[in-house]
């Protein structure tokens, strides 16, 4: 059974606060505590992870998660 929504929300969120807690920083208090870069930062530091693992390049990494996010907003929107 695929991840709703909700658990796609819940496990990126469990990620996005370790990651505040591995480089020792309080996590935002709200929602609209995040800054654009909170997000981004991780991705960077993923993508420099997937290098030094040999993995694909970044380019082609990041158009199959815009594919994925792509399709699970359409699956999201059509199944709400």
């Amino acid at each position: 059974m695929p991840m709703t929504m909700d658990e796609r929300l819940d496990h990126a969120r469990a990620a996005l606060t370790a990651y505040f807690a591995t480089k020792g920083e309080p996590l935002p208090e709200g929602p609209s505590d995040f800054q654009d870069t909170d997000v981004s930062d991780l991705i960077a530091d993923l993508l420099h992870l997937q290098k030094y693992l040999g993995y694909k390049d970044a380019e082609t990494t990041i158009a199959t998660a815009v594919m994925h996010y792509e399709a699970e907003q359409e699956e999201y929107a059509a199944h709400g």
